[in-house]
């Protein structure tokens, strides 16, 4: 079985439709057929109704600035109204010129994925075989080639429409169902939200580290000294959030998170969202969250954990900006660092 790393693998499970009309073979008619897919003469129409709307949902990718992370991966079959006596062939194509429609009625915002991505429709068919209501094979879809330059949108949308039809003047596409949009939401940012387990990697002993802040800090390296009564605390505004600084006086690799440990166990003090940085020279500033992120609480209810999806190569500063929290009282009892 070929694995992915945080796949999103989806499945579309097909709506069969079918009419009542006079004059029909009832044997070989979908009778599970909705109100607009009534055969006209001769005519029939081939269609895809694979999940509500026709909209493939749930794929996430994370751009850390490193790489981007997650695989996008869905198939499903086309059907027909009538059965017919020969192969009906169904080929399918991208049609960007729909993403104005799909914003429109969903009120979206999605955007075609930039040039250097590339999505494989792989045989770009089905076959609908004689005899039968639907295809018997499927469209796989894989989409490939993100790059950290290219994925800035924050969702993304693909149409494939069903391009082409064998049987000409017997069979044509359906006018409603004939398209499926393959939605992908994608998160610019290198700390993982709401984490709520310690950093992997081993804790580094960080006892030669200096804070600083852009506000009134008591005994800012109070966090360093892995005392359980001593602590650094400060005084949170929304006019002006407070901006840590910690120098950690030489560079360090392979980061591959950092934690802070609150004077009490319970979550009346938590910190809520903030914005994290790093830099080798305390001048120019890598965002590892743009907008900022949520954070979350571990099991102790005390230590709050910022994770990088992919680890920091080298940075000797480490800047968190406090942008939310539950009680404007802030304290730090013990600051961990993490590294493979």
């Amino acid at each position: 079985m070929r694995k992915t790393y945080n796949s999103c693998r989806l499945l579309a499970a097909v709506l069969l439709a079918g009419a009542i009309t006079t004059g029909c073979d009832y044997d070989r008619i979908d009778p599970g057929k909705p109100e607009w897919a009534v055969p006209s003469g001769d005519r029939d129409f081939v269609y895809v109704h694979a999940r509500t709307d026709n909209i493939f949902s749930g794929y996430n990718l994370y751009n850390t600035g490193y790489s981007v992370h997650g695989n996008v991966e869905a198939e499903f079959q086309s059907s027909i109204l009538r059965a017919q006596e020969v192969d009906v062939e169904v080929g399918f194509a991208v049609d960007n010129s729909l993403i104005e429609t799909y914003n429109k009625r969903y009120g979206a915002t999605a955007v075609a994925l930039p040039p250097s991505v590339t999505v494989d429709l792989g045989t770009g068919k089905t076959l609908i075989p004689a005899g039968s209501l639907t295809s018997a094979d499927t469209l796989r879809i894989n989409v490939s080639g993100f790059t950290p330059a290219s994925m800035t949108g924050r969702s993304y949308v693909i149409p494939v429409k069903i391009a082409s039809v064998t049987r000409t003047g017997k069979v044509e596409a359906s006018e409603t169902f004939n398209t499926v949009y393959i939605l992908i939401n994608n998160t610019v940012g290198n700390v993982i939200a709401s984490r709520t387990t310690i950093p992997p990697g081993t804790s580094y002993a960080v006892t030669s580290f200096t804070a600083s802040c852009n506000v009134a800090i008591n005994n800012p390296n109070n966090m360093f000294t892995a005392s359980t009564t001593q602590y650094t605390t400060l005084t949170a505004s929304a006019a002006t959030p407070p901006e840590i600084v910690i120098d950690m006086q030489s560079e360090q690799t392979d980061i591959t998170g950092v934690a802070f440990n609150n004077r009490t166990s319970n979550q009346a003090r938590l910190w809520t969202t903030v914005d994290v940085y790093t830099s080798s020279d305390n001048v120019d500033w890598v965002s590892q969250s743009p907008g900022g992120v949520t954070l979350g609480v571990n099991s102790d209810n005390s230590t709050q954990s910022i994770a990088f999806r992919d680890p920091i190569p080298a940075a000797q500063y480490l800047k968190v900006i406090i942008k939310g929290w539950n009680n404007a009282a802030l304290s730090i009892r013990n600051f961990y660092l993490y590294t493979n």
